[in-house]
């Protein structure tokens, strides 16, 4: 069964059909015009992209670069379950940057059980203070460990919108924690609105908990 790739944006669909014969160029024209529409009202106008268990890598984030931008009211991005790396994370990290009307809608970034560790964690902290709709996140079931978890406490309060975080089962100690938890994250839950905080099944101790 062949890989679904993330969408191509209509010029690089025009490009493709430019290479292919056609009897009539006016059906390449039309198949043209007919993508275009479908991509407007799947992609820009999404209100949610479950994608979700597609065996996708870093280089699916790269390609999804594009569609992403092109977004217009996005709200949920559900990657969970794929193979996205540190290259991936930090691809989609300049996506959101890049992307103002993005960061705007965006509610929800779900990229739990993937393979990311702490750089490309630490490439998503530092966007996340400019995702100002930003309500929830998911990075359970990864490779995160103390400096991703660092570098989140760090970008906390400049997340006022955040209500969930979602950071169980990864590689989390107790210098992680004690930076998130106990630390920063005290200072940092007046001005961040945060209301979820799951640590569960990661390396803290009770010492690390508290």
């Amino acid at each position: 069964r062949a890989k679904r790739l993330p969408p191509q944006m209509p010029s690089e669909f025009l490009a493709e059909l430019q290479q292919k014969h056609f009897s009539w160029s006016f059906d390449r024209d039309l198949l043209g015009i007919l993508y275009r529409e479908v991509y407007e009202d799947v992609v820009e106008r999404a209100v949610e992209m479950p994608l979700a268990r597609l065996n996708w890598g870093d280089p699916e984030m790269q390609l999804l670069h594009s569609a992403l931008g092109s977004c217009c009211q996005l709200q949920r991005l559900n990657l969970a379950q794929n193979h996205i790396g540190n290259a991936g994370a930090e691809a989609l990290a300049e996506t959101l940057l890049q992307s103002p009307r993005l960061l705007q809608s965006l509610h929800l970034l779900d990229l739990s059980g993937n393979e990311i560790g702490n750089p490309g964690l630490c490439s998503l902290a530092a966007a996340l203070p400019s995702a100002r709709a930003m309500q929830a996140l998911g990075f359970d079931s990864n490779f995160i460990g103390d400096h991703g978890a660092g570098s989140l406490a760090l970008a906390l309060p400049q997340c006022g919108g955040l209500q969930r975080l979602i950071l169980c089962r990864n590689e989390i100690g107790d210098s992680g924690a004690g930076e998130l938890g106990a630390g920063e994250l005290a200072r940092a839950m007046p001005r961040c609105n945060l209301q979820i905080l799951d640590l569960s099944e990661n390396e803290v101790s009770d010492v690390g908990a508290e």
